[in-house]
Protein backbone atom coordinates (compact mmCIF):
# COMPACT_ATOMS: atom_id res chain seq x y z
CA UNK A 1 0.00 0.00 0.00
CA UNK A 2 1.65 3.37 -1.04
CA UNK A 3 2.81 6.02 1.64
CA UNK A 4 0.21 8.60 2.31
CA UNK A 5 2.23 12.19 2.98
CA UNK A 6 0.99 12.73 6.64
CA UNK A 7 -2.38 11.52 5.70
CA UNK A 8 -3.67 14.22 3.28
CA UNK A 9 -3.24 12.52 -0.18
CA UNK A 10 -6.53 11.43 -1.13
CA UNK A 11 -6.53 8.12 -3.79
CA UNK A 12 -8.43 8.99 -6.78
CA UNK A 13 -9.73 5.75 -8.93
CA UNK A 14 -9.80 6.13 -12.83
CA UNK A 15 -12.07 3.43 -14.73
CA UNK A 16 -11.90 3.97 -18.14
CA UNK A 17 -11.88 2.54 -21.79
CA UNK A 18 -8.66 1.80 -23.02
CA UNK A 19 -9.56 3.60 -26.31
CA UNK A 20 -10.09 6.48 -24.05
CA UNK A 21 -6.35 6.21 -22.66
CA UNK A 22 -4.75 9.83 -24.31
CA UNK A 23 -7.44 11.75 -23.41
CA UNK A 24 -7.13 10.23 -19.65
CA UNK A 25 -3.28 11.70 -20.10
CA UNK A 26 -4.29 15.06 -20.92
CA UNK A 27 -6.75 15.34 -18.33
CA UNK A 28 -4.03 14.02 -15.74
CA UNK A 29 -1.57 16.96 -16.56
CA UNK A 30 -4.40 19.32 -15.11
CA UNK A 31 -4.00 17.54 -11.90
CA UNK A 32 -0.06 18.05 -11.45
CA UNK A 33 -0.54 20.94 -8.52
CA UNK A 34 -2.91 18.38 -6.99
CA UNK A 35 -0.42 15.52 -6.88
CA UNK A 36 2.28 18.04 -6.09
CA UNK A 37 0.39 19.53 -3.03
CA UNK A 38 0.01 16.07 -1.83
CA UNK A 39 -3.78 16.30 -2.19
CA UNK A 40 -4.29 13.53 -4.62
CA UNK A 41 -2.96 9.87 -5.17
CA UNK A 42 -3.96 8.30 -8.92
CA UNK A 43 -4.85 4.38 -8.73
CA UNK A 44 -5.73 2.84 -12.06
CA UNK A 45 -4.55 5.98 -14.08
CA UNK A 46 -2.02 5.19 -17.20
CA UNK A 47 0.71 3.39 -16.78
CA UNK A 48 -0.35 1.65 -13.97
CA UNK A 49 -2.76 -1.65 -13.29
CA UNK A 50 -6.48 -1.04 -13.62
CA UNK A 51 -8.60 -0.42 -10.94
CA UNK A 52 -9.64 -3.59 -8.86
CA UNK A 53 -12.53 -5.01 -6.77
CA UNK A 54 -10.06 -4.22 -3.67
CA UNK A 55 -9.03 -0.55 -4.56
CA UNK A 56 -12.73 0.03 -3.79
CA UNK A 57 -12.07 -0.33 0.09
CA UNK A 58 -9.29 3.10 0.38
CA UNK A 59 -10.54 5.02 -2.58
CA UNK A 60 -11.71 8.15 -2.20
CA UNK A 61 -13.42 9.04 -5.19
CA UNK A 62 -13.75 7.09 -8.12
CA UNK A 63 -13.65 9.28 -11.33
CA UNK A 64 -15.93 7.81 -14.89
CA UNK A 65 -14.80 8.71 -17.84
CA UNK A 66 -17.90 7.81 -19.64
CA UNK A 67 -17.54 6.94 -23.68
CA UNK A 68 -19.33 4.17 -25.78
CA UNK A 69 -16.16 2.11 -25.61
CA UNK A 70 -16.92 2.66 -21.15
CA UNK A 71 -20.07 1.54 -22.00
CA UNK A 72 -19.35 -1.41 -24.00
CA UNK A 73 -16.79 -3.14 -21.46
CA UNK A 74 -18.98 -5.19 -18.96
CA UNK A 75 -16.22 -5.10 -16.59
CA UNK A 76 -16.13 -1.60 -16.37
CA UNK A 77 -19.83 -1.28 -15.83
CA UNK A 78 -19.62 -4.61 -13.27
CA UNK A 79 -16.59 -2.28 -11.58
CA UNK A 80 -18.92 1.02 -11.65
CA UNK A 81 -22.00 -0.88 -9.71
CA UNK A 82 -19.93 -2.68 -7.61
CA UNK A 83 -18.45 1.17 -6.30
CA UNK A 84 -21.63 1.71 -5.71
CA UNK A 85 -22.41 -0.67 -3.37
CA UNK A 86 -19.48 -0.17 -1.26
CA UNK A 87 -20.49 3.18 -0.89
CA UNK A 88 -17.45 5.28 -3.24
CA UNK A 89 -18.25 8.79 -4.28
CA UNK A 90 -18.58 8.30 -7.99
CA UNK A 91 -17.81 11.38 -10.50
CA UNK A 92 -18.96 10.64 -13.96
CA UNK A 93 -17.35 12.61 -16.46
CA UNK A 94 -18.36 12.64 -20.17
CA UNK A 95 -15.39 12.42 -22.46
CA UNK A 96 -17.14 11.29 -25.50
CA UNK A 97 -21.17 11.68 -26.48
CA UNK A 98 -22.50 8.53 -25.27
CA UNK A 99 -25.95 7.32 -23.46
CA UNK A 100 -24.18 7.07 -20.26
CA UNK A 101 -27.67 7.67 -18.34
CA UNK A 102 -28.14 4.07 -19.70
CA UNK A 103 -26.14 3.26 -16.48
CA UNK A 104 -28.67 3.55 -13.58
CA UNK A 105 -26.45 3.45 -10.77
CA UNK A 106 -25.26 6.82 -11.87
CA UNK A 107 -28.18 7.75 -13.70
CA UNK A 108 -29.34 11.35 -12.08
CA UNK A 109 -25.93 12.02 -10.59
CA UNK A 110 -24.16 15.18 -11.24
CA UNK A 111 -21.90 15.08 -13.78
CA UNK A 112 -19.27 16.63 -15.43
CA UNK A 113 -18.45 18.98 -17.64
CA UNK A 114 -21.48 20.87 -15.81
CA UNK A 115 -22.24 22.63 -19.38
CA UNK A 116 -23.93 19.32 -20.37
CA UNK A 117 -21.26 18.65 -23.18
CA UNK A 118 -19.29 16.27 -23.55
CA UNK A 119 -15.28 17.03 -23.14
CA UNK A 120 -14.20 16.10 -27.01
CA UNK A 121 -17.20 19.04 -27.81
CA UNK A 122 -15.74 21.89 -26.92
CA UNK A 123 -11.93 23.24 -26.11
CA UNK A 124 -10.41 19.93 -24.24
CA UNK A 125 -8.35 21.94 -22.04
CA UNK A 126 -10.90 24.16 -20.61
CA UNK A 127 -13.08 21.19 -19.77
CA UNK A 128 -10.11 19.32 -18.14
CA UNK A 129 -9.71 22.67 -15.86
CA UNK A 130 -13.27 22.92 -14.92
CA UNK A 131 -12.90 19.28 -13.36
CA UNK A 132 -9.92 19.44 -12.16
CA UNK A 133 -11.18 22.67 -9.93
CA UNK A 134 -13.92 20.84 -8.98
CA UNK A 135 -11.83 17.94 -7.92
CA UNK A 136 -9.97 20.06 -5.82
CA UNK A 137 -12.82 21.30 -4.31
CA UNK A 138 -13.96 18.09 -3.57
CA UNK A 139 -10.52 17.10 -1.74
CA UNK A 140 -9.94 19.73 0.15
CA UNK A 141 -13.37 19.50 2.35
Amino acid sequence: MPTYIQGLQKPIGFLYAKEDENLIKDFIRHLTMLKRHGLIRLVGAPEQPRVQVHDLEYIHYLMLFLSPAFLGDETLIDLTFMARDEGVPVIPIVLRPCRWQQISCINGMVYLPRNDRAVTQQKKDSAFLLIAEDLRKKVER
